[in-house]
């Protein structure tokens, strides 16, 4: 007579459910902690034309905005594009004596150089903040790591010459980690659950078109600053 199969599939089965129960307790424990252990010490937001903080229209959720301390504006993208709501948020960013910092979009199609130039252009010195790029996927293509790399180098040459610094870099934590881990820039990083899994500058942790963007500083403003 055969014996049953049944006694050891249970137990089997019953190991693997309280290994993934366990592994899950592990995790979840673990962004509990980092999340409720973070205490960042500055907070402010980032703009551009999809937002509106200063129109009649504005929704409630964008007017409680005394708790913040700088804003950061899209200013460009690629080598031609400039948003028109920029010069809007630089004299809010006066208006409300926010520490006031530009951020450009990189685009693939063009060259280094000619969108470094169109955002010194449009961003000059008038800035308190470091300037910031923005290395994201777009148009459903993701960047590659060696072409990444290189318009990353490329910026941070002529940034260096101009402004005297490296920009601070926007991206996710797949690129900081995969493609930029050892780059010389700062780094600025979207994450909505917990803080960062590295050390980061800035820390954007809400970023969508509905809200605002809102971002904290793990360290004084001062790291930020030109």
């Amino acid at each position: 007579m055969k014996k049953s199969l049944q006694p050891s599939l249970l137990s089997v089965l019953t190991i693997i459910l309280l290994t993934v129960g366990a592994i899950l307790l592990v995790l979840g424990a673990w962004i509990s902690y980092r999340h409720f252990t973070y205490h960042p010490v500055c907070m402010g937001i980032d703009v551009s034309h999809h937002n509106d903080i200063t129109g009649k229209n504005t929704p409630e959720a964008f007017k409680s905005l005394d708790s913040i301390q700088f804003l950061i504006a899209k200013a460009t993208q690629g080598d031609s594009f400039k948003d028109n709501e920029y010069n809007n948020y630089k004299a809010y960013a006066k208006k409300k004596k926010l520490k006031f910092g530009a951020y450009h979009f990189l685009t693939r199609d063009h060259d280094s150089s000619d969108q470094f130039n169109h955002f010194r252009k449009v961003a000059g010195r008038e800035i308190d903040i470091i300037p910031c790029l923005d290395i994201e996927s777009y148009d459903n293509q993701h960047w590659s790591r060696s072409e990444a790399r290189e318009k990353l180098k490329e910026w941070n040459e002529l940034c260096k010459e101009y402004y005297g610094v490296y920009p601070i870099v926007y991206c996710n934590e797949f690129y900081r980690l995969v493609y930029f881990n050892d780059m010389p820039n700062k780094f600025w990083i979207c994450n909505k659950v917990t803080r960062p899994l590295r050390d980061c500058v800035i820390h954007q942790y809400t970023n969508n078109h509905e809200t605002l963007d809102y971002n904290y500083l793990p360290y004084p403003i001062e790291n930020i600053l030109l």
